[in-house]
């Protein structure tokens, strides 16, 4: 009886003391993820915003009204730097989402960087989005 509990005793010690070691996997993959960039505008989202100003159309109604809302946006970001797949929330309407969609499907972004190798990432963010003062043009 003593040999036997001090053989279950001496397994019980050996399982412990292996499972806490550190082991590869079975099948040796690594599950760890090393993000080295995320998807961004290349010169920074203040460059980025006045791109969009400098370059939206607003319509004879938007400019009447005076907007001066930010657009929600979620979009992808694929590896070859073009952007798809653009969901607005919240439109401020008159023409200005179809604005902000046209100028961003036409930008390019920096793709995200995972473990050293491009990857399409989604983004949300949100676009500041004011009309012109009376009496200046944007184009």
């Amino acid at each position: 009886m003593k040999k036997l509990s001090l053989v279950v005793l001496g397994i019980m010690f050996v399982t412990i003391i292996y499972s806490q070691e550190e082991r590869k996997n079975k099948f040796d993959v690594n599950f760890e993820t090393k993000i080295e960039q995320s998807a961004h505008y290349p010169e920074g989202n203040d460059a980025f915003f006045q791109y969009v100003l400098k370059n939206i159309n607003f319509s004879n109604e938007a400019l009447e009204l005076g907007i001066n809302k930010s657009i929600m946006l979620n979009f992808n970001v694929n590896t070859d730097s073009t952007i798809t797949s653009i969901v607005i929330f919240g439109s401020v309407g008159y023409g200005v989402d179809e604005e902000v969609k046209r100028i961003l499907s036409e930008t390019k972004f920096a793709p995200a960087i995972i473990n050293g190798i491009k990857t399409r990432q989604n983004v949300m963010m949100s676009i500041p989005v004011k009309t012109p003062s009376k009496g200046v043009r944007t184009n």
